[in-house]
């Protein structure tokens, strides 16, 4: 099989799929088989592997809308009152039924998030997003050695981003006065203070 974006040859690959859904971000679906070009990143699904993972990211956007709390969801006359429109034409609107808007199972009830029925009625989708952002910090070279390493290591090397969220950028060898690596001293100190940075 050849890519349909430069034409060169893709080849299957088994793991965690990145799939950017709207109520959670980017979601990893594990245990997908893919086909992946090598050259442009292009990234192709068979249908059943696609089923597989819209049934994934359903089931865990279904977990986060039943974390939010209860009294944030009102009846389906509510719903359509405040579109405007009246119950039954409200029950059969096509976008509704395919999950623009938040709503929970109780009991034999179907309850429909506020927020995003307001949402729905000024936008036409009440999808938003439902996992905090990441806000873990970007660490640069010069606060990590500053506060992980001993003084009597000095970076000579102006200050690059080098760490970011689970994530290990490699830049330019580091210069040190020492002959004992400061890249040694924050393996061996992984384990004892950093392991949030570093992993």
């Amino acid at each position: 099989m050849r890519c349909a974006v430069c034409n060169t040859e893709i080849s299957a690959k088994t793991g965690e799929f990145e799939f950017k859904s709207r109520a959670l971000g980017k979601i990893l679906v594990p245990h997908i088989t893919y086909f992946e070009c090598d050259v442009c990143g292009e990234k192709i699904l068979s249908p059943e592997e696609s089923d597989r993972v819209i049934e994934y990211v359903e089931k865990q956007e279904n977990k986060a809308i039943a974390k939010l709390p209860i009294g944030e969801f009102i009846t389906a006359n509510e719903a359509a009152e405040m579109l405007g429109i009246t119950k039954q034409a409200f029950s059969k609107h096509s976008k509704i039924k395919r999950g623009l808007i938040y709503s929970v199972m109780i009991g034999d009830r179907k309850y429909y998030n506020h927020k995003s029925v307001k949402l729905f009625k000024e936008k036409n989708n009440g999808k938003f997003l439902l996992s905090k952002p990441d806000v873990t910090p970007i660490y640069t070279k010069k606060e990590i050695l500053e506060h992980h390493m001993p003084k009597k290591f000095k970076i000579i090397k102006t200050q690059k981003p080098i760490f970011s969220h689970r994530t290990f950028i490699s830049h330019t060898q580091r210069d040190v006065e020492s002959k004992f690596s400061p890249w040694m001293y924050l393996v061996s100190m992984k384990n004892k203070g950093i392991r949030n940075v570093y992993r």
